[in-house]
């Protein structure tokens, strides 16, 4: 499967990725350390992303992000919340509590719309399950 789009911003002590799976189905994944420059550039994205045709699930794989700076929260919550006519789900998958917690803010701030998963195996079915709806890969 080749992904539509992919952009990755590297820093000191982590990566960001935002990538377009298939058509509807956009992947955000971040390691290490997250800042604030890097957050908003990735958010940016999203946002220019997700203001286009047509609705996306969103899935959030913050299963190796250790820490971010809280712009990287905000600056992406901003982004979803700009665009949410154009958001069918998101689904975040994290493994720290201080991630974690930043999920559970934004949460709030998005009305509650955040599926949140602290194991891997049914975040990636999840995954999976957006992946097998795209009507690009039914066409296929």
């Amino acid at each position: 499967m080749k992904t539509l789009f992919r952009q990755t911003w590297d820093g000191p002590a982590g990566r960001l990725t935002l990538e377009e799976i298939v058509a509807g189905v956009v992947r955000i994944s971040m390691y290490g350390r997250a800042d604030a420059a890097r957050g908003r550039n990735l958010a940016m994205a999203l946002g220019k992303l997700l203001a286009e045709p047509p609705r996306r699930h969103v899935f959030w794989d913050l299963w190796d992000l250790e820490s971010y700076e809280s712009e990287v929260r905000t600056a992406s919550t901003q982004a979803l919340m700009r665009n949410l006519q154009n958001v069918t789900s998101i689904d975040v998958l994290a493994r720290s509590s201080l991630v974690r917690m930043g999920v559970a803010v934004a949460n709030v701030a998005l009305g509650g719309r955040i599926r949140s998963f602290d194991k891997r195996v049914p975040f990636d079915a999840a995954l999976a399950a957006a992946l097998a709806s795209s009507p690009t890969l039914k066409s296929v």
